[in-house]
């Protein structure tokens, strides 16, 4: 499914997934994050992927380029009761907290952009994303696509929440292995540094397949 696909790449973090999209033979890459630290710190990894210079990369802009960069809120996916979004959604991140080169701010995702596989690695922790999420999802695959997500189960409420939601914007879920985690990454849940990781008992992790209702498709 990657071989010559259109790929998008949500909350990438250090953007692997996008990446590894890109050398499997992926047409084309889109990584997306909200941050502006994190967008800074993807581009440098971007980069130290790629056979080119600083220079001559901004976040993607040339046409040759097959992984792009942008910001994007899954918050600007939500419907709009009152017709066309005007201006970001409120969100924490909005506010850039770094200083950018000549390379100027990310731009956001193109509005109305689709792609034929949507990938989220461990990208789901709180209730207040769900919806957000959701309409991503929905708004962003094609009619055709597959969408892949890791979940960490940290709370069972947040992962029935999302699944209870699928049909609501159209999607199913047409499997949901559970994982077997690398003792290593099972050692870096379980004590990491991170207060999500040491707050909350965490559970398995599942791999979800995702696609719309009318297109059903196994993977």
């Amino acid at each position: 499914r990657v071989v010559g696909a259109s790929v998008l790449e949500l909350g990438a973090g250090m953007g692997l997934c996008g990446l590894l999209a890109s050398q499997l033979g992926a047409r084309r890459v889109t990584i997306t994050d909200c941050s502006y630290v994190g967008l800074k710190v993807l581009r440098s990894n971007v980069l130290a992927h790629m056979a080119t210079t600083a220079e001559m990369y901004s976040w993607g802009e040339n046409e040759k380029d097959v992984n792009t960069i942008r910001r994007h809120l899954w918050e600007s996916d939500l419907p709009q009761s009152s017709g066309p979004r005007q201006g970001e959604p409120r969100h924490w991140s909005n506010e850039p907290t770094c200083t950018v080169g000549a390379e100027g701010l990310p731009p956001l995702l193109e509005t109305g952009e689709q792609y034929e596989l949507v990938v989220a690695a461990d990208a789901l922790y709180f209730h207040e994303q769900v919806a957000p999420l959701l309409h991503t999802f929905a708004a962003r695959l094609s009619p055709h696509g597959l969408a892949l997500m890791t979940v960490t189960l940290r709370h069972k409420s947040v992962y029935k929440a999302f699944v209870d939601g699928l049909s609501e914007v159209g999607l199913e879920m047409i499997d949901d292995p559970e994982l077997t985690v690398d003792p290593r990454d099972a050692h870096h849940l379980q004590d990491g540094g991170n207060v999500f990781q040491t707050r909350n008992e965490l559970g398995p992790v599942h791999l979800m397949y995702l696609q719309h209702r009318r297109h059903r498709q196994l993977p």
